[in-house]
Parts: C-alpha cells; sequence; structure tokens
C-alpha cells in the first residue's frame, strides 16, 4: 500500500473528505510547514535537529496534506515530482560529466541523484531545508488567495502553478527526511498511528473537531 493510499484510508475511515477542499487543505499544509520552522527558531540548524521527534512530527503532516492535495485532485505524485526535476534541469543543467537521473530510480532515489548531480547537499542544512518547505507552503497557498479551488482547476496557467508548487513541497519534504536519515514512509506510518489513538473511528467520523474537544 502506497503512502497517498495509507492516508485516504484514514480518512475515509473517518469520512473526512467531506471538510477536505484543496483550499483548507493547503491552508493546513501551510500550517504545519510553519511549525515545523518554528523548531528552528532562534536555534543553528544543529541545536534544531535535537528535537527529531518533533521534526518527524511536523514532517510527516506536511506531507500527509501534501498527499490528500495530490488524492483530492487525482495526482500522482511521482509524476508531479518527475515533471519537477524534468523542468528544473531545464533551469539548473547540471555540471558537465555529472550522471543523468535514471527514469529506473525509485521517487526518493531521483531527488537524491538530481541533487547529488549539482552537488547540492553542501547547503541542506535541516534550518534552511524547512525554510524552503514553508516558502513552498505559502506559495501553494497563495494559488488559492482569493480563489475557490473550483476556480483555481478552471484556469490553466493557475492549475500547472498549484502542480509545481505542490511538487516542490513534497521534493523539499524527503530532501529534508533525506538530509537526517529519515524514511518517509515510515514518518508516514508513524503519525498515523499516533493521529489513529487521538481520533477513534467511533468519536471521529463525521467530526471535524479537534481531538481535545471531541
Amino acid at each position: 500500500m502506497n503512502n497517498i493510499e495509507k492516508v485516504n484510508n484514514f480518512r475515509d475511515a473517518r469520512n473526512w473528505r467531506q471538510f477536505h477542499n484543496e483550499k483548507d487543505l493547503a491552508l493546513s499544509l501551510t500550517l504545519e510547514a510553519s511549525e515545523l520552522l518554528e523548531i528552528f527558531q532562534w536555534k543553528e540548524a544543529e541545536e534544531g535537529v535535537a528535537e527529531i521527534d518533533a521534526i518527524k512530527d511536523e514532517l510527516a503532516d506536511v506531507l500527509i496534506y501534501s498527499h490528500m492535495i495530490a488524492a483530492n485532485l487525482e495526482l500522482d505524485v511521482d509524476f508531479l515530482v518527475n515533471r519537477k526535476l524534468q523542468r528544473n534541469t531545464e533551469k539548473y543543467p547540471a555540471k558537465p560529466n555529472a550522471l543523468e537521473v535514471s527514469a529506473d530510480l525509485e521517487l526518493e532515489d531521483k531527488i537524491v541523484a538530481y541533487r547529488a548531480a549539482r552537488n547540492w547537499a553542501l547547503w541542506d542544512n535541516a534550518k534552511d531545508v524547512a525554510i524552503a518547505i514553508a516558502v513552498e507552503a505559502a506559495r501553494l497557498l497563495e494559488v488559492y488567495q482569493w480563489r475557490e479551488p473550483e476556480e483555481v482547476l478552471a484556469n490553466a496557467e493557475s492549475a500547472e502553478e498549484l502542480k509545481d508548487e505542490l511538487a516542490d513541497v513534497i521534493i523539499y519534504g524527503y530532501v529534508l527526511a533525506q538530509s537526517l536519515n529519515l524514511n518517509v514512509d515510515e514518518l508516514i506510518d508513524r503519525k498515523l498511528e499516533k493521529n489513529n489513538l487521538k481520533y477513534p473511528v467511533k468519536k471521529s467520523r463525521d467530526n471535524k473537531e479537534k481531538y481535545n474537544d471531541l
């Protein structure tokens, strides 16, 4: 079962899709990205990384909401990321003699290979990657500013912008996980297990209240 299926199973058991329009999901994603960034506030990157459990939870939330948006729009995450990496390759060609990113690689390995070809890991400190996630999440939310979700999709330019910004959030989410030696599948499983305890189906089905108000 892939991560989108896991996320969908969790929310469908609670019948939450009725509350999950893409604009509100983008807002939730942005809030979680801000909470992730807050871990590093007034700290050097190494100090923030000491709070690894908090990072795991907030990064998982960012990725979970990203997957919900993709699922709502019937977008394939692998396709989104591949498409964005291809576009970025034109903007940021690799150095001469760098190995091309193989189409046969798994998604996470493609991101690693793409960045390795440009030696970008030199700048991948966790604080700056968290900033990048927050910036891209804000750009994703900006797509919905003054618009309803259906208006975004009806406009070809804004629909393309939505796909690009969502891909950027996911890519940087993977980059942060990679830089901290975290497994994305395990992060999402861990957070869904925690949420399962906070939001038991019996209490939370058809209910959008926060766990402490159930």
